[in-house]
């Protein structure tokens, strides 16, 4: 959108892609490589600078949840390629606030099922 004009307003953004890195190893090696939760959270605390407070919900969280972690950034690159889909099939058509309604509409859905919404609103659209 080019608002970020200095590489250090590049820092919150770039913060946040660490944070769920480091969350996707340390979920997968939770469950996968089995290790434990102190060895998770000293992970965490070695490659971070969040508090330990949070580390340690959101390792147990992990414990709880398998593959939480994967499961988030996947949908959140789901949603990227389908906002990219729309925005190339719609050219100057495209509405941010109409894509965001049929996303959010759908609720909780499996991304095939969503992917099908979107591409049915897209030749509603047309």
């Amino acid at each position: 959108m080019g608002r970020y004009t200095d590489p250090a307003n590049d820092f919150g953004p770039l913060q946040l892609k660490l944070h769920r890195a480091i969350r996707r190893v340390v979920n997968s090696g939770l469950h996968h490589e089995r290790r434990t939760c102190e060895q998770a959270i000293k992970n965490v605390e070695d490659k971070s600078a969040d508090a330990r407070g949070g580390i340690v919900k959101a390792i147990k969280r992990y414990i709880i949840y398998p593959g939480r972690a994967t499961a988030y950034i996947v949908g959140r690159l789901q949603s990227s390629e389908l906002r990219d889909k729309v925005q190339k099939a719609l050219g100057a058509r495209y509405d941010v606030r109409g894509f965001h309604h049929v996303v959010l509409k759908s609720g909780p859905v499996p991304l095939d099922v969503l992917e099908e919404q979107v591409d049915a609103w897209i030749a509603s659209r047309r």
